[in-house]
């Protein structure tokens, strides 16, 4: 991005020196109902719907998953 202009490379390596590490969703298992919430209302709104619901069970098949198997690792 700083090669192509849209991003000022100042502010790229003063960034830089920061480094975050935020752990796969399979170690944080507990954020799946937040995340499946955030985008069961953003889709609702975007489409309009009012209608569209998650059961617990969906939610709590989301939370046993094991993501390594879908995400290659």
């Amino acid at each position: 991005m700083v090669a192509d202009g849209r991003f000022r490379e100042d502010l790229y390596y003063r960034l830089n020196v920061i480094r975050l590490r935020v752990p796969p969703l399979r170690e944080r298992h507990s954020e799946v109902p937040a995340i499946v919430n955030y985008y069961v209302n953003h889709y609702s709104a975007k489409f309009g719907r009012r209608d569209i619901t998650i059961t617990s069970q969906a939610v709590d098949l989301l939370m046993v998953f094991d993501w390594r198997e879908t995400c290659g690792s």
